[in-house]
């Protein structure tokens, strides 16, 4: 199972929505996800406000390391409280994964992410008729 379904299924069976799939938060979770394996350090990435310049209003992230499963990971995330309140977040939208192998443990990135939907586009409203108004002045009395 990939690990982006890992997430789904508990945020699901926890009565949240679904995550969307971000190529953006993908290919930067790849990317760290490969530089931790090159130097096995995990470490958090210094690169998220990067993330705000390609229009997330905030992000989010997850890192781990195992030499067994990812899903054994995701237990790790889930037992752990930031990782579980960053899984649990019903204010994301996006998510983007990224695992690197080494010959003895996978890396693993989550990114999550948030946008501001746009408002909604300004729908003209029809103009009403407008009756004409007559008006009388009397000067009566003047």
């Amino acid at each position: 199972m990939q690990l982006s379904e890992l997430i789904t299924g508990i945020r699901v069976n926890a009565g949240l929505s679904a995550l969307g799939t971000d190529g953006a938060l993908s290919a930067e979770a790849q990317s760290w996800a490969e530089s931790m394996a090159a130097t096995d350090v995990l470490q958090h990435s210094p690169n998220l406000e990067r993330l705000l310049k390609l229009g997330f209003d905030r992000a989010g992230e997850n890192v781990g390391r195992s030499g067994s499963s990812l899903a054994s990971i995701v237990d790790g995330f889930e037992a752990s409280p930031p990782h579980r309140e960053n899984m649990h977040d019903p204010g994301w939208s996006s998510i983007g994964v990224g695992v690197a192998r080494t010959p003895d443990r996978q890396y693993v990135v989550v990114l999550f992410g948030a946008r501001t939907p746009p408002p909604p586009p300004m729908v003209p409203r029809p103009l009403r008729r407008v009756r004409p108004i007559s008006a009388r002045l009397s000067l009566a009395g003047a």
